[in-house]
C-alpha cells in the first residue's frame, strides 16, 4: 500500500477561536493566506483547509496561491451532481 505525502501547516487554534469571537475575519484572511503561501512555498500541489469554519477565508486562500484549493463542499457536491445524471 502506498499513500500520498503530505505537507502540513497547522495554525494556533487559540489565536484562530479569538479572532473569530472578536469577528477579527480580516485577519483570520491573512492568517490562513500565509499559512497557504508557505505551504505552496515548500512544494505543495494543492491546498485543503481542514476546518468547517475556516473554509469562510477560502477565498482569500485561492487569492494567495497559484495551485488549487480544494473546498470539501465543492468537491463533495460535485461528486453528487455527476452521480445523479
Amino acid at each position: 500500500n502506498s499513500s500520498c505525502k503530505v505537507l502540513i501547516n497547522s495554525v494556533n487554534f487559540a489565536e484562530v477561536s479569538n479572532l473569530q469571537k472578536e469577528d477579527k475575519w480580516g485577519k483570520l484572511d491573512d492568517l490562513m493566506a500565509e499559512a497557504a503561501k508557505r505551504l505552496e512555498l515548500a512544494g505543495a500541489k494543492c491546498i485543503l483547509i481542514c476546518a468547517n469554519t475556516m473554509h469562510l477565508t477560502i477565498n482569500s486562500v485561492r487569492n494567495a496561491v497559484r495551485i488549487p484549493v480544494i473546498h470539501i463542499a465543492e468537491a463533495t457536491a460535485k461528486k453528487i451532481k455527476t452521480s445523479l445524471n
